[in-house]
């Protein structure tokens, strides 16, 4: 009976040293290798893979890219006009000076992505994840970001006029120096964002809370902020002429 004890614990041992000689090629937690190798000459469709790849200068206005992994991808200067990128995970990418203009975004993840000076006019960008993602001088108008999130984001310089942002999260961001003129906040979150020197001229903030942003120099002509939240929002030089306070009056002379 001992025999057969130690028997069953010399094979045990045995099976137990090769199985700590594997090379770590697998994941044994995984059903497959841990790290498959990314074809950048795949052909561009639904879900395909081209992470990290550089995909400078490409043509590809109208391709339906909806669901791909394009984190870290390099598209600085692509035609994507028209092209379906929903639920597209495009964290970190490079999209700078992009032509994204008709393009569906819509749900696509642009966390941290560079979109400086990209053309998204008409697009659809609703529920799009563009948090810490830089917009630096990024055109915008006419584009749909009901419920977008944009918290962090940098925007400076951008063109927002005719843009719809109902619901859109823009915590603490960077909209210093924007054009947003006829465009649409109602709902938004402007907490402790940076709107100084933009101009909101005919803008509906209905419900908006811009609680301890900065309204410094901002021009608010015309603007509908009925039942907005601007507790300790700072309003030096800003322009209130003919905005409707928060109270639902009008700016006599401000809503401060």
């Amino acid at each position: 009976m001992r025999t057969r004890k130690r028997n069953r614990w010399a094979a045990a041992s045995v099976g137990l040293t090769v199985l700590l000689c594997i090379p770590a090629v697998f994941d044994l937690t995984q059903s497959g290798p841990a790290a498959a190798s990314v074809n950048c000459s795949a052909s561009p469709g639904p879900g395909v893979i081209l992470r990290g790849c550089s995909l400078k200068d490409a043509n590809l206005s109208g391709v339906d890219l909806a669901n791909a992994n394009l984190l870290r991808v390099d598209l600085t200067n692509a035609n994507l006009s028209g092209a379906n990128l929903s639920g597209a995970k495009l964290i970190s990418a490079i999209l700078v000076d992009a032509d994204l203009s008709q393009a569906n975004l819509s749900r696509a993840r642009l966390r941290r992505a560079d979109v400086a000076g990209a053309n998204l006019q008409g697009a659809d960008l609703v529920r799009t994840d563009f948090a810490g993602a830089d917009l630096t001088d990024a055109t915008m108008t006419d584009a749909n970001a009901v419920h977008a999130n944009l918290k962090g984001a940098q925007l400076n310089g951008a063109h927002l006029d005719g843009v719809r942002m109902v619901d859109a999260f823009l915590i603490a961001a960077d909209l210093a120096g924007v054009s947003a003129s006829n465009s649409y906040f109602d709902g938004a979150n402007l907490t402790s964002a940076n709107l100084s020197g933009s101009d909101f001229t005919q803008v509906s903030l209905f419900e908006a809370r811009l609680a301890g942003s900065n309204l410094t120099a901002t021009n608010l002509t015309d603007s509908i902020l009925v039942q907005a939240n601007i507790g300790g929002a700072s309003s030096t030089g800003a322009i209130w002429t003919g905005s409707l306070c928060p109270s639902g009056s009008v700016a006599a002379p401000t809503c401060s």
